[in-house]
């Protein structure tokens, strides 16, 4: 079944957190990642959420919990403040 991860950042440097995230693509991959977006909060652009499509809860949650995640986080800059990740299972999808 279908999971994701959300994540939720505030963040100082969005350059740097697009490198990082981008240079662990190929982890993510590994770890049944089907592909991810990332979104910024309208009016305030250093307030990032991140989803991440994954082929099971179980492959979402190892990453979730993963060091090479954290390490990541603090790679991406100091001021990196992690204020939410989460796994979601889908349930429901609609047209509208």
């Amino acid at each position: 079944m279908t999971a994701y991860v959300l994540q939720q950042f505030r963040v100082t440097d969005y350059a740097t957190f697009k490198h990082v995230y981008l240079d662990d693509l190929e982890r993510r991959r590994r770890l049944g990642s089907r592909g991810g977006r990332v979104f910024h909060a309208v009016g305030d652009e250093h307030e990032i959420t991140v989803l991440i499509e994954y082929d099971s809860a179980a492959n979402a949650h190892q990453f979730a919990q993963s060091i090479e995640l954290q390490e990541a986080v603090k790679w991406a800059t100091s001021d990196v403040v992690p204020q939410k990740i989460v796994v979601l299972e889908e349930l429901l999808q609609s047209e509208a």
